[in-house]
Formats: C-alpha cells, sequence, structure tokens
C-alpha cells in the first residue's frame, strides 16, 4: 500500500463523529450531498414527481368514474338487488351511548339528572330535524314525495308527557321511547287484505285497522321500578317481514328503572 494511501487511511480513522456527519451532509471531495451527486439527487426527484403524478392521476380518475356512475340521491341498487333488501328493519331511540354500542339497554336512576339527561338529550337531537320551518313538506295520504325530500311531523301529536319540555318524562321515572321505520329506497308500505291480516295481530289493531297506515305494536311486561323489562315492538304491514336473527320487522330493547 502506497505511504500516500496509509496517511488517508490514518486520518479517515482519526476523524471525530462530528467531522463524519459534516462530510456526509456536504464532501466536497466527491461534491456529494447527502451520499449523492447533484445527478443523483435529480434523477430520484424526477422520478418520485413522475411516480406520484401518475398515482394521483389514476385516483382522480377512479373518482371521476365513481362520480359519474353514483347517483348522490339514490343508491344504485335498491330493494332486493341490494344487500339491505326490501323489508325494513325497525329501530328505537334514543340509542345507548356509544360504549355501550352493542347494549339495547335504557337504564338510568329516576330522579339522577345527569343520567336521565343523557337520554332526553339524545332524543331532543334526533328530533331536532323536525322543528325547523323550512326544507320539510307537508305531505298526505294523496301526494308523494321526491326521495331527497322529508315530509314535516307534527310533534304536537305527540302525548304532552312525552314532550321537550318534560324531557320526555324520564326525569318523572316514566320515559317514553320511539320507535321509527328504518328507511330502504323506493320502499312502499302494502295493506292487507281483509282476508290476509295476520292471526298474531293485537285485537286492538285488527278492530280499527287502517289501510292507509303502517301500525307499530309494542309487548313487554308491565313496568316495574328496578326490574329490568323486555320490550319487543313489531311493524305491521303486507310487505314487512319478520326475522329476528336479521332484525327484520321488529326491534326488541330493554328498560331499567331504579
Amino acid at each position: 500500500m502506497a505511504e500516500k494511501d496509509i496517511q488517508y487511511y490514518e486520518t479517515q480513522e482519526d476523524k471525530t463523529k462530528w467531522q463524519s456527519t459534516k462530510e456526509f451532509i456536504w464532501n466536497p471531495r466527491t461534491r456529494q450531498f447527502c451520499g449523492r451527486t447533484g445527478i443523483s439527487w435529480a434523477k430520484i426527484i424526477i422520478f418520485y414527481i413522475i411516480y406520484y403524478a401518475c398515482l394521483v392521476a389514476f385516483w382522480t380518475v377512479m373518482l371521476l368514474v365513481f362520480y359519474v356512475t353514483v347517483d348522490s340521491n339514490h343508491p344504485k341498487w335498491k330493494l332486493d338487488s341490494s344487500k339491505i333488501g326490501s323489508s325494513p328493519g325497525v329501530s328505537y331511540r334514543p340509542s345507548p351511548p356509544e360504549k355501550n354500542v352493542d347494549s339495547t339497554l335504557i337504564w338510568f336512576r329516576r330522579g339522577n339528572a345527569s343520567e336521565s339527561k343523557y337520554w332526553s338529550d339524545s332524543l331532543k337531537d334526533f328530533l331536532e330535524p323536525y322543528q325547523v320551518e323550512e326544507g320539510l313538506k307537508e305531505c298526505d295520504f294523496g301526494s308523494t314525495r321526491k326521495p331527497e325530500e322529508s315530509c314535516r311531523f307534527n310533534l304536537n301529536s305527540i302525548d304532552n308527557s312525552c314532550s321537550s319540555s318534560q324531557n320526555f318524562g324520564y326525569d318523572m321515572g316514566h320515559p317514553c321511547v320511539l320507535i321509527k321505520l328504518n328507511r330502504i329506497f323506493d320502499w312502499e308500505p302494502k295493506p292487507y287484505d281483509s282476508d290476509s291480516i295476520p292471526q298474531n295481530m293485537p285485537e286492538n289493531l285488527k278492530n280499527d285497522y287502517n289501510s292507509s297506515y303502517v301500525y307499530i305494536s309494542c309487548e313487554g311486561e308491565n313496568p316495574t321500578i328496578s326490574v329490568l323489562i323486555n320490550i319487543e315492538c313489531k311493524a305491521w304491514a303486507a310487505n314487512i317481514k319478520y326475522n329476528k336473527k336479521e332484525r327484520l320487522g321488529s326491534v326488541h330493547f330493554e328498560l331499567l328503572v331504579d
């Protein structure tokens, strides 16, 4: 090994870490910045510019195709051609807190303002869109509405004890629960014929049956303080199927007032 090479090797060994770092950032001998020459940096920068430009162009084209083929007001697949089918489910409000997402229990202590407040506030939030004066359509049995329109619901038709001013009865230990049909696009209820009314329909509904309505019936034990009450509510129409496993046509929840 030549003497010059030995001296250079020894010099490299004697370098401090700071000197090595500075030389990595900029090496005046090889004219490299962070281990690459200017040409090398230019090539890699151009490569990534082209690479990410192609990615952006690809996803932009995909989004454009998506927005062209999807209607913002209607799902592409409806009724029997969709995953949710042509029979609506039934749900209830207020729902348990998100931390108890798998629970179906409405549980609070009578006279406990903090606990009852959650349930009453949840109902207030759910009913808030019906409080507005504009944007809702006045609907009746002789008119139809567009899918993007919502019908006005007269909250005054609800019993006063289940009103917002009474906190929906939760302060007094007489809670109100709202039952609703889940929305399915293009689904229209079909009434029962006089000969097709189910045998298991409650007698009071049979006696007062009006084909203009979808009826809701609920069954459960007599309300008792500190006793868990199981409640099941069903919707009645000729084209509503009942399947507890698939949660079609009915909903089950529990109520406990301490």
